[in-house]
């Protein structure tokens, strides 16, 4: 499966944005869940 990566630390917003694309078939990351500063 493909990542899709949303770059924001902002929880709320990958939240909202996983809701809206749940049906694409990638695994949605934010940089937060990745480690990334």
């Amino acid at each position: 499966m493909n990542t899709l990566l949303i770059a924001t630390k902002n929880q709320g917003k990958v939240k909202e944005i996983k809701e809206i694309l749940w049906d694409l078939p990638y695994l949605i990351k934010s940089l937060e869940e990745l480690k990334i500063d």
